[in-house]
């Protein structure tokens, strides 16, 4: 058997309340492809991180704009492979080679927010970024083997 490559594309709005769409759109795509729930649950988060980065840091330029989810899923004989690539019109930012937080090692220095990318990079499989005419690339994606979804 030879692998199969198979892609869709969702545009949403530059509005938080679009991030539900995105996430109905994600779940019905991956059960449609067969993806295992835990896989596309796990994919739901790194979206949904995304989206709340880009509202929060992408700049007018990116909210003027519609952003774009591409996924694609390939399936071969013995691996599959579900990846989401989020662009956005915004400023030109790099969140996988940004320098991270040091972890806080007490509550007292504790401080909200700038997690999400290291959520990103701990859920997802794969995961890169890309800027390229104007656009900031990021994906991110699962992989899982034929035995473990059987």
């Amino acid at each position: 058997m030879s692998a199969v490559s198979l892609s869709n594309e969702l545009f949403i709005r530059s509005e938080i309340s679009e991030i539900r769409r995105a996430s109905a759109w994600l779940e019905s795509a991956g059960n449609a492809y067969g993806v295992p729930p835990d896989h596309i649950y796990r994919l739901d988060i790194c979206l949904n991180e995304a989206l709340a980065n880009i509202f929060s840091h992408a700049g007018e330029a990116a909210m003027a704009g519609s952003i774009g989810i591409n996924l694609c899923f390939t399936n071969n004989q013995d691996k599959s492979e579900f990846t989401l690539t989020v662009s956005d019109s915004g400023k030109p930012y790099n969140p996988i080679a940004a320098k991270k937080k040091p972890r806080p090692t007490t509550l007292e220095d504790t401080e909200p927010g700038g997690l999400g990318v290291l959520m990103i990079e701990k859920l997802s499989d794969t995961h890169h970024y890309n800027y390229r005419d104007g656009c900031n690339l990021l994906t991110f994606g699962v992989k899982w083997s034929k035995s473990a979804n059987g």
